[in-house]
């Protein structure tokens, strides 16, 4: 058994911080999250998941399972959802006939 100092505890940690996977956690961004500042829906992203986009994090199982995507990968999932998606136009300005157009 060994006994370190608390100094020596701290350099510890700081040496296998910076050369092993001990680091803090990283700030995972939710798939709800990315759908609302794509503006579209958490289902368009979530069918494309691993084929066109970052497969992403699977936190949770089961039918509610929780995404999470780095914040370098929701910037190109945004991007990406821009350019590619077409968003429909409303209702009221998807008919093109009026009735001056008909008669």
């Amino acid at each position: 058994m060994r006994v370190f100092a608390p100094e020596q505890v701290e350099d510890l940690r700081n040496e296998l911080r910076q050369k092993t996977r001990l680091g803090p956690k990283p700030v995972l961004v939710g798939l709800e999250e990315l759908a609302r500042r794509a503006a579209c829906s958490m289902q368009t992203i979530r069918r494309r998941l691993g084929a066109e986009l970052p497969a992403g994090r699977k936190l949770s199982q089961g039918p509610r399972a929780w995404w999470g995507f780095t914040p370098k990968e929701a910037k190109q999932i945004v991007a990406w959802v821009k350019r590619h998606i077409r968003r429909r136009r409303p209702r009221s300005q998807a008919r093109t006939s009026t009735a001056k157009d008909e008669g």
